[in-house]
């Protein structure tokens, strides 16, 4: 009887450990994530959305406008355009993210028009590394970050309009280009340069705190 008891005991412990395990384990261990259309990997054209691409994309667009921050005010804008046309080629080899590139190609464009209204024609192009940017009239500078912060928007409401099983990726590619306008829609642009760096410093922590709210 004795025996037994023991036996029924080893049991219970056996199910509850084993009922422990599952519950430890990833989702993608039983096929999948919560949230349909969520792949871990990446399936190239005609895959679906999933997070190696979404990590490609906003550590692109980060890097991008970091990269363009540096740039005389002049050259900027050309550069931000060259960085959202890049980055709409990456998204473009997954027909999944066809509202992404919609969205990028959107931002490229209209930065490309307000870009090409305001060229400097008296201001050599500049060039670095791989890239060649065009500088505007300084005096257009206002209106070009107006136009590009509208861009933005617009592409954000693409984004967050997508099919709810894109949501979690399609958020944080909205969220980056919502680290990008918080330094566009800054004064930054009006100011002198000695009031320029502390302010700047101060845009670049509030954009790396959007940035944080959802994992890289």
């Amino acid at each position: 009887m004795r025996f037994g008891n023991i036996s029924r005991g080893f049991s219970v412990i056996t199910r509850m450990l084993a009922a422990l395990l599952v519950c430890t384990l990833p989702l993608s261990a039983f096929g999948g994530e919560s949230g349909g259309g969520y792949d871990d990997d990446d399936s190239g054209a005609g895959g679906t959305v999933n997070r190696r691409t979404t990590n490609e994309l906003v550590r692109a667009l980060r890097a991008g406008s970091d990269r363009c921050e540096r740039e005389q005010k002049i050259y900027k804008w050309d550069c931000y355009r060259l960085v959202y046309r890049d980055v709409a080629r990456i998204s473009k080899r997954n027909s999944d993210y066809d509202e992404a590139t919609k969205a990028l190609k959107l931002v490229e464009t209209r930065i490309d028009a307000v870009v090409s209204k305001n060229l400097d024609p008296e201001t050599p192009k500049r060039r670095k590394l791989l890239h060649t940017y065009r500088a505007v009239k300084p005096e257009a500078l206002p209106e070009i970050k107006r136009e590009t912060a509208k861009a933005l928007d617009d592409a954000q409401k693409i984004l967050l309009r997508s099919p709810e099983r894109k949501s979690l990726h399609y958020t944080r590619i909205a969220d980056a280009l919502e680290s990008n306008k918080v330094l566009l829609r800054s004064a930054l642009l009006l100011l002198p340069d000695p009031m320029a760096a502390p302010l700047a410093a101060g845009l670049r922590i509030a954009g790396l705190a959007l940035a944080l709210r959802t994992p890289a």
